[in-house]
């Protein structure tokens, strides 16, 4: 749990003035309820569409997600699809599964498509992992 010594409220005016890569973590923050702040999932879908707007793809991932699953939002399936599908084609491995797994399965009340699920599932087996951040050039801490 991030601890911010009773400044929650400066951290976010400090977060949220910063740039878009701020935002995605202060949406997580306020989704999940890990800092010494509130757990505001409505606060959490407002962080991540200022970034999602503005072209970042893991926060389009998570607003997304909670559109589909109406948390901090009323649900609303097809902004969440619109969400997911930005965060896809910006080559979001992440949103490709999930992708894949709604449309299959027909999961939260998206329509099943065998056409596009099996879209998403190529797409997402064309699409190499990025490398982890933790490796160095030559692959090992």
């Amino acid at each position: 749990m991030l601890v911010l010594c009773g400044a929650d409220k400066k951290w976010e005016l400090v977060l949220g003035s910063i740039q878009k890569r701020c935002w995605v973590p202060l949406g997580a923050l306020y989704a999940t309820g890990d800092w010494s702040g509130p757990k505001d999932p409505a606060s959490g879908v407002y962080w991540y569409r200022q970034a999602a707007e503005r072209r970042h793809h893991d926060a389009a991932y998570n607003l997304g997600f909670m559109y589909v699953l109406g948390q901090g939002t009323e649900t609303k399936v097809n902004e969440g699809l619109h969400w997911l599908n930005l965060s896809a084609e910006q080559g979001n491995r992440n949103a490709m599964r999930l992708l894949n797994d709604l449309y299959r399965n027909g999961y939260y009340g998206v329509t099943q498509s065998a056409e596009l699920a099996e879209r998403w599932q190529e797409r997402f087996d064309s699409t190499e992992e990025p490398p982890h951040f933790l490796h160095d050039l030559e692959g090992s801490l």
